[in-house]
Parts: structure tokens; C-alpha cells; sequence
């Protein structure tokens, strides 16, 4: 089946002890134990919650095939659930944003500040343009620049960069700090923001962890009291494990593959053509949880897609 695991006798056992490993640490929902260890993750076999897109109006809809629309609307109500249950401010960072059709529903539908980051300046401004037509507001703002790469629409702002280094992290924070800080309380100065990102591809997913981790550990140790953005969720989706280039990143991942593995760790031999594959969201659990994330978990997203939720 095109773009999912192949079956594989290996790697499927690889999957079966990873999961026992994973529930030593955590209860799996049924659900997501289920489809973690399916041998195939095809889009007819795991298509679920189609009630959720009655839900959402046909404006949110443009443009997005059904499985799009199941995976983006899901994923979305996952985001709205963990902000819910963690009590943080409903300010949220989107990485590699796109099309923005995920942003749009955050922004319109559950009504969250959203600030898209994404390295397509043709994309964000799109994203920006079709936002406004959305809210159908004959008052309609128009565009307001933040600073030289940031744009501000009504409860969304767009931001051109990429996320590769520390100081890329944050420049991003502080950017979308500025934006946060519009229309709230003079005195507010700490503002609690999610990080999401539906689709990361490749090593992206490992390097939002590296710098959230990193922006914290530095944040306690220089015992910040000044005006700060503080990053209390994680929510991320990964896709094109093929494209890791150091695979696993896990440690106890790589204890696990040295017999099954001997001498392939390299992510292409092992995903080469997949969208997804368990392993890959093991991988980044187990590694958020060696980074020191506080509560880790799993969560089945839909059409195959799994969701790795991290707080700090």
C-alpha cells in the first residue's frame, strides 16, 4: 500500500516490544495501541470521527480533500482538548503552517490566537488572504505589519522563517510574542503558548523538541522574569520519516534496533516512501520523555496519523 509501512516481519516485532516498552511508561488507549500495532495503516481500514466534520463549516472546508479534512479537523479538536486540560492561555505557534487550513480552524472555528510560521511567503500570505474572506467581516482590518516578516490579520498573524537553529526558536518566540500581546491586559507578561504542527516532515518534529527543551532549561537557569512567551504544550504530527537524517534519535529506540538493525540505522533504508509509521512516533515519544517533558503521550489522529502531545 502505497505510502504507509510495508509489511515487514522485523520490523513489525520492533513495534511490538516498542509498544510494551511505551506502556511501561504510560497508558495506551486501546485505539492507539490498536493502531500502532497494525501491520498496514491504509486510509479505507482507519477513517474514523467523520461526525467531527459535520461540525465544521463549509467555509473552513475550501480546498481540502476528505481526508485532509479528517485528519486537519481531528487533529485540531486534539489541540483544543490538551489547551482545555492544561488551563493555558489560548495562544498557539504553528509550525510549517502551509496552505494554513489548520490555522484557519484554530483561529475561526475554536477562536485561538494563532501565529503561523512557515518559510513560503507566498503561502502565509495566501493563508492570510483567504482568512479574511473566511470571517466575512465588511469591517474587515486591513493587513497590519508586526515587523519586517510578520503580518497580522484579525486573531491570526503569519511570520516568513524557518525553525533550524536556537536563535531561529527564538526569533520566533519573540515575534509572536508582540502579536500575543495585542488587545491583552497592559499588565500581562507572561504569555503560555502551545506549539503545533500537523504534517512536520523529517528531522523538523525532533528539532521543536531540541529547542523547547532548550528554551526552558535556559529560561529556569536564568530565572526569567521579564516579559517571556513560556511553551507548556507540544503537539505535533510527524510525516516523511524517510527524510531523518540520524534515525533513531531515541536511545532506548536504538538499544531496541541493534539486533534487529545491525548496521541500518539510516531512516531511507528503513521508511523509504512511507507518510508515517509507528516507529517514527515511538521514536519522538520516548525521546521527549529522555528530554524531560513532563507528560508524554500518544494519540491516534485519523487515515494512519498519530499525534504526539508534550508538556513541559
Amino acid at each position: 500500500m502505497e505510502g504507509f509501512l510495508k509489511s515487514n516481519v522485523e520490523l513489525d516485532f520492533l513495534v511490538s516490544k516498542l509498544v510494551l516498552q511505551i506502556e511501561q511508561e504510560q497508558s495506551l488507549s486501546q485505539t492507539a495501541k490498536n493502531a500502532l500495532q497494525l501491520k498496514f495503516l491504509s486510509q479505507k481500514q482507519i477513517i474514523e470521527n467523520k461526525d467531527i466534520i459535520d461540525n465544521i463549516p463549509n467555509s473552513l472546508k475550501l480546498g481540502m480533500s476528505l481526508e485532509k479534512q479528517l485528519v486537519t479537523f481531528t487533529f485540531a479538536d486534539i489541540v483544543e482538548r490538551t489547551i482545555n486540560r492544561s488551563s493555558v492561555d489560548p495562544f498557539i505557534i504553528e509550525i510549517g503552517s502551509g496552505k494554513g487550513y489548520l490555522s484557519r480552524v484554530l483561529s475561526n472555528y475554536y477562536k485561538k490566537k494563532t501565529f503561523c510560521v512557515d518559510l513560503n511567503k507566498e503561502r502565509l500570505k495566501s493563508n492570510l488572504r483567504i482568512n479574511r474572506l473566511v470571517q466575512e467581516d465588511s469591517n474587515m482590518e486591513v493587513l497590519t505589519r508586526l515587523n519586517k516578516k510578520a503580518l497580522i490579520s484579525s486573531n491570526m498573524a503569519v511570520f516568513h522563517k524557518s525553525l533550524g537553529t536556537e536563535s531561529d526558536f527564538k526569533l520566533i518566540l519573540k515575534a509572536s510574542r508582540d502579536f500575543f500581546k495585542i488587545r491583552e491586559c497592559i499588565n500581562k507578561t507572561l504569555f503560555q503558548v502551545t506549539i503545533v504542527g500537523l504534517h512536520l516532515c523529517g528531522d523538523l518534529p525532533y528539532t521543536v523538541l531540541d529547542q523547547v527543551a532548550k528554551n526552558r532549561l535556559e529560561s529556569e537557569r536564568n530565572n526569567v522574569h521579564e516579559e517571556s512567551v513560556d511553551v507548556c504544550n507540544v503537539i505535533l504530527v510527524p510525516c516523511c520519516p524517510d527524510k531523518i537524517t540520524l534515525f533513531p534519535k531515541s536511545a532506548k529506540v536504538r538499544f531496541f534496533m541493534q539486533d534487529e538493525f545491525a548496521g541500518k540505522h539510516i531512516a531511507a533504508d528503513l521508511f523509504d516512501g512511507c507518510i508515517t509509521t509507528p516507529i517514527n512516533i515511538i521514536d519522538l515519544y520516548l525521546y521527549a520523555i529522555e528530554l524531560c517533558f513532563r507528560h508524554v503521550e500518544i494519540v491516534y489522529v485519523n487515515s494512519g496519523r498519530f499525534a504526539l502531545i508534550a508538556s513541559i
